[in-house]
């Protein structure tokens, strides 16, 4: 082919894995007008205008390879972009939860944390939880498949999955683990797998796949640099068109800098384009879950568990155990020195927390049987308290709406400050 050919024939000039497209994901690859536009592959993502090149078209463009990064050649005849006007933007949109004030559906979350704290396995928890349809830390939970991308440890993360079944009782759950090498950063063929394996995972199970977890950041980096801001950007741009063609949640582990445990390694990109960041770390046999980054939910998220260890199988000939770990939630917190009775409290989480006492002495009763709540404690129904505290003018204003955000606030405070706690549908003091 001549060199005139190949300035005529964009196609012509896209690497080989850019040409493939694989069979079972809804698209099909159509031939434009060979002097106008580049091949395209056509897939079907709703929302997206007729003619929309694919998520993962976009990807080919950006791709870097040999340190070098290709870009697509330019169409005069670009198709538009889809315009929704002012008018039509839905006047009571309402925020869809995978975990309530948690994890938002079809958005994007960074777990980190240092080794060794518990990241992993907590993560490897909350899938399981989810595709269970279980309650999770006492939040409701939507249920859904879930596809674990185990690109580190995949044994490990299969053994503690197995804990999980054993201690809960459970045989099947519209779960997958993927295991191998994966680069989402120099080419965008291991994106579009991810995004095939969701749809294999749906179609198998028959409920559709709203979880994908991408285990670890470094691991699917393909020898890209975390520190730069290209190769940050490419994995950034990989994750929105897994997001764009499934629909899915996307949660990535990531490891911390030796030098400070409290931010996530590398360039910030992936940190900008979050939803939500959560900090995993450990105090002796206690670790921690505490929200860092919430664009709309509560950031004042501080959870606690620790392990239990299950034993998994016995060797007949040595009698070595085979043992994984499995999430107990606490109740416990950090020892701060300081005293939950000498935080100050503002008036209106004053006047929650004496309603809370008085709806406990008129209304308490013993705990169900729970490993989330102290046994030893008296608990009431948060719906008993909320409507004590309406009565109470916990808000200065009459509004429903007003009375609503006072207590929500008040509530939230009392729990960051250690005076209460609540699991589920009841609350009690501490």
């Amino acid at each position: 082919m001549s060199d005139d050919d190949l300035s005529r024939d964009p196609s012509a000039t896209e690497p080989e894995w850019a040409r493939r497209a694989p069979d079972a994901i809804d698209a099909s690859a159509a031939e434009d007008d060979a002097e106008a536009s580049p091949r395209r592959l056509r897939l079907v993502v709703g929302g997206r205008a007729e003619g929309d090149p694919s998520p993962f078209e976009r990807l080919r463009g950006r791709a870097r390879r040999g340190g070098s990064a290709p870009r697509a050649e330019f169409d005069p005849n670009p198709p538009p972009f889809r315009l929704e006007l002012f008018r039509d933007i839905d006047p009571a949109p309402r925020k869809d939860w995978m975990v309530d004030d948690l994890l938002g559906a079809g958005e994007l979350s960074v777990w980190f944390g240092a080794p060794g704290c518990g990241k992993s396995a907590v993560i490897g928890d909350a899938a399981c939880h989810v595709a269970a349809g279980l309650d999770w830390f006492g939040r409701r939970v939507r249920r859904c498949g879930v596809l674990y991308i185990a690109a580190e440890r995949a044994s490990l993360v299969k053994r503690r999955m197995a804990a999980w079944r054993k201690h809960h009782g459970l045989d099947d759950l519209p779960l997958a683990v993927v295991s191998g090498m994966i680069d989402l950063v120099s080419d965008h063929l291991d994106a579009e797998r991810i995004a095939l394996a969701a749809r294999q995972l749906t179609a198998e199970t028959g409920i559709p796949t709203g979880w994908i977890i991408v285990d670890t950041k470094a691991q699917v980096m393909g020898g890209g640099d975390e520190n730069s801001p290209q190769d940050m950007m490419g994995l950034v741009h990989a994750l929105a068109a897994i997001q764009a063609a499934t629909g899915a949640h996307v949660t990535v582990i990531d490891h911390v800098p030796h030098y400070d445990p409290n931010r996530m390694r590398g360039h910030g990109a992936l940190l900008g384009a979050a939803d939500a960041t959560f900090k995993v770390s450990k105090d002796g046999d206690l670790r921690f879950i505490q929200a860092d980054k919430s664009n709309d939910g509560p950031d004042n998220v501080r959870l606690s568990f620790s392990f239990e260890s299950i034993v998994l199988s016995v060797d007949d000939e040595t009698g070595k155990e085979t043992t994984a770990p499995v999430v107990v939630p606490s109740e416990r917190q950090p020892d701060t020195g300081q005293r939950p009775g000498h935080v100050r409290l503002s008036d209106s989480e004053e006047i929650a927390l004496r309603h809370l006492k008085d709806a406990l002495a008129e209304a308490g009763e013993k705990p169900p049987p729970t490993d989330h709540i102290p046994r030893s404690v008296t608990v009431v129904r948060v719906e008993t308290w909320r409507n004590r505290c309406y009565k109470g003018q916990i808000s200065g204003s009459d509004k429903p709406e007003a009375r609503q955000k006072a207590f929500k606030r008040a509530a939230d405070a009392l729990q960051r400050k250690g005076r209460m706690a609540t699991w589920g549908e009841w609350a009690w003091i501490i």
